[in-house]
């Protein structure tokens, strides 16, 4: 499982992450399937989409997540097995 936050900041179209572990002290980020740069655990990474810290909790070289970032207020047609966090605030029926 992976240990960390990720708070959704503006997504504006639908944007898939995967994260990939290096070694003890750092990791890949990839978005949309493309290389964006090496990240040290415990350290705030900020996109335009979401900003996310990835805690150390002893990941194994090779372990990936992958989530994908889905753009505010737009209808969502999932494609995977996500289950959306939502606030029930934001539910509008």
């Amino acid at each position: 499982m992976l240990d960390g936050t990720i708070t959704p900041i503006n997504a504006i179209i639908v944007t898939k992450f995967k994260i990939l572990v290096q070694s003890s002290i750092n990791y890949q980020l990839f978005k949309n399937d493309v290389f964006v740069g090496n990240y040290t655990f415990g350290v705030l990474v900020n996109t335009t989409e979401c900003s996310f810290k990835i805690n150390n909790n002893g990941y194994s070289i090779g372990d990936t997540w992958e989530f994908i970032m889905y753009p505010k207020n737009k209808n969502i047609i999932l494609e995977e097995a996500s289950i959306p966090a939502l606030y029930e605030n934001d539910i509008v029926l």
